[in-house]
C-alpha cells in the first residue's frame, strides 16, 4: 500500500478552500493513488475533476511532481499548480 505525502499540502487546502472545493480533497487522493501505484521521482501527475452546479459547470485540474519514494511505499509529492474553468449552464 502507499501513502501519499504533500509535502506543501498547505498550499493545496488554502486553494480548496478559496475556491470553496474543500470537499473535493477525497476525489483527488482517490486519483493520486490510482496514478501513484507505478510511478518515478520527477513525474507529474495530472488530478482532473468536474464541478457542477446550478448556475455552472467546470473542471479543475490540479499539477502535481513525484519528490521521493521512500521506503514503506511513502510516496513524496509536491502541489504544483491548478487550472480552473467554468462555463455558465445552459
Amino acid at each position: 500500500m502507499k501513502f501519499i505525502h504533500v509535502v506543501n499540502e498547505s498550499v493545496l487546502n488554502e486553494v480548496l478552500i478559496r475556491k470553496k472545493i474543500q470537499r473535493q480533497w477525497e476525489p483527488i487522493f482517490d486519483q493520486l493513488a490510482e496514478f501513484t501505484r507505478h510511478t518515478e521521482i520527477g513525474e507529474q501527475i495530472h488530478v482532473h475533476l468536474d464541478e457542477y452546479s446550478r448556475e455552472t459547470e467546470g473542471s479543475y485540474d490540479f499539477y502535481f511532481t513525484v519528490l521521493e519514494l521512500k521506503d514503506g511505499g511513502t510516496i513524496d509529492l509536491y502541489f504544483q499548480n491548478y487550472l480552473v474553468e467554468h462555463f455558465p449552464r445552459k
